[in-house]
């Protein structure tokens, strides 16, 4: 394959990852609005845990039910989910070492 083709392959296929997360981005949005930022600030009814945990545990239903039915259109959404729970994952992350830094809680 030569320079131009690379090129060209190159840009087609990050127009279609920029198409995925924008589309990811609007869904995130809705979900967060929607629950009440309840992944980052969870009510304590049942999870006792910290935020990353929780968010854990919603992953490992994903997989679950891709390991189940697998990987189809039927689980894009499951797929769009997981990486919106990877999302998450990295922000309570982020948060959880700056609140140890600044010895916040």
């Amino acid at each position: 394959m030569n320079a131009e083709n690379v090129m060209k392959n190159h840009e087609k296929t990050m127009q279609e990852i920029d198409k995925v997360l924008s589309e990811l981005r609007s869904v995130l949005e809705a979900k967060n609005l929607a629950y009440g930022d309840s992944l980052q600030n969870p009510t304590p009814t049942f999870h006792r845990g910290c935020v990353a945990d929780g968010i854990c545990a919603r992953m490992d239903d994903k997989l679950g039910r891709i390991r189940r039915v697998g990987l189809s259109d039927v689980t894009e959404d499951t797929l769009m989910d997981l990486i919106g729970y990877a999302v998450h994952l990295v922000v309570a992350t982020r948060r959880a070492e700056e609140s140890t830094s600044t010895g916040k809680k």
